[in-house]
């Protein structure tokens, strides 16, 4: 337990859930002797950056890095990642939808010499106007059709990939075997792949 710990946040208009992540992560993180907690703002509008320098001002672990505008989350993690001090590094949403009583899982995973681990949103919380705008998204990237087919398949159990790959370039999809968690982004590429050729 005497590795580095950084954390990195990226904030886009989330005052109402900062301090409350804030705490929940230093429930979990103040058993490591050696952690950051950097919240790269990207461009919020809110009093994001006020709460933040608040909280700040009571924990020196607390870095903020504030972007003039907004770049989007790729942009602040990659600056996070730049700046960040820790053998350990975990990225978590701050809109309180990572879990941060999972911290320990992910540290101890990396203690047992995994190079890297990954967890997911099993049950997400997005508010309806964020799940619209990401389906009028995917709906101007990829068609209605294609994504209509996805969505046919969104709650299954998981195919392997070769298995999906294979069903969907011969059309034969078994609807029992699909599963939209690991099998939409793939889908959606593949069907991109198709019209673009």
């Amino acid at each position: 337990m005497n590795k580095f710990i950084s954390i990195i946040i990226p904030v886009y208009n989330e005052v109402e859930s900062i301090k409350d992540l804030y705490t929940e992560i230093i429930n979990v993180i103040h058993i490591y002797n050696k952690y950051e907690l950097i919240f790269i703002d990207d461009g919020s509008s809110d009093n994001s950056v006020g709460e933040i320098r608040k909280i700040a001002l009571d924990d020196n672990q607390v870095k903020l890095v504030r972007f003039y505008k907004n770049f989007g989350k790729a942009d602040a993690l990659s600056e996070g990642f730049m700046i960040s001090k820790g053998d350990y590094i975990i990225t978590m949403d701050a809109d309180l939808q990572d879990d941060p009583a999972e911290i320990p899982n992910l540290i101890n995973k990396l203690d047992d010499g995994w190079d890297m681990v990954s967890g997911w949103k099993k049950n997400r919380k997005d508010p309806l106007e964020k799940k619209l705008k990401q389906v009028e998204l995917e709906e101007k990237l990829y068609g209605k059709a294609q994504m209509e087919l996805v969505a046919k398949h969104r709650m299954r159990e998981v195919a392997t990939w070769s298995k999906l790959k294979k069903e969907f370039h011969d059309g034969s999809f078994d609807d029992e075997d699909v599963n939209t968690h690991q099998a939409d982004s793939y889908m959606l590429r593949l069907q991109h792949q198709k019209a673009t050729l």
